[in-house]
């Protein structure tokens, strides 16, 4: 998370203009909703947002749906969605965590407030572009991981059996060419590792998934 500056805490009610300035260099997440709470701060004499809270209602089919978008600077950017049960509100499909930037960070598969067991998580090249996304269940890296060359190309497409690599399922250079993954297949074998100009430089063995030993190649 970013680190900022500390700032003179202004009241909304004291700045009728400043939530449209505010606006204009911040992106809501959800893009219709009731402004639940807000506050302002002044960072290098602009006013941003500190924090808000924004709701809105919808019917999905039958189900009648909360969306909430929660913000505390330098602290989360969330969007909860809520389904109502039985008259109250419960966390029920994918929930997003964002980057400070806006960036997708974490998306979130809740059955109920206490059945948020899957995950998939995002991460970034300093510009921005997306490096990796992986599944995760229960903390534990489970699922598809996929790695990503700084122009969008696909670099890796691998499996995971909660933190265990099982198999490499692609391997690119960056100009989309493929390149021989190696053996791994159910945790067992070895797995070839390129440069980014695509030469072989490194060999990982393992056994059930784990790693047992590194071959640097010449």
């Amino acid at each position: 998370m970013l680190h900022f500056a500390s700032a003179a805490i202004i009241s909304i009610m004291m700045l009728t203009v400043c939530p449209a300035r505010a606006q204009e260099n911040h992106t809501f997440q959800l893009p219709e909703g009731n402004m639940i709470s807000q506050q302002l701060q002044l960072m290098g004499g602009a006013p941003v947002w500190k924090q808000y809270e924004r709701e809105w209602r919808t019917m999905e089919g039958t189900d009648s749906i909360i969306y909430r978008e929660t913000y505390l600077l330098g602290r989360y950017w969330r969007l909860n969605r809520y389904a109502m049960l039985s008259g109250k509100p419960r966390l029920m499909g994918w929930q997003k965590e964002f980057r400070e930037d806006g960036l997708l960070e974490e998306q979130l598969l809740c059955e109920g407030s206490r059945r948020c067991n899957n995950s998939v998580r995002y991460y970034y090249y300093p510009g921005g572009q997306l490096m990796s996304l992986s599944e995760y269940e229960k903390n534990k890296r489970h699922g598809a991981h996929y790695m990503f060359y700084s122009d969008g190309q696909l670099r890796q497409y691998i499996i995971f059996e909660y933190d265990k690599m099982t198999d490499i399922m692609a391997y690119y250079d960056a100009s989309g060419n493929p390149l021989d993954p190696g053996t791994l297949c159910d945790g067992d074998g070895y797995a070839n590792v390129y440069s980014l100009n695509g030469l072989l430089i490194e060999r990982k063995y393992f056994s059930r998934g784990r790693l047992v030993r590194e071959e640097q190649i010449q």
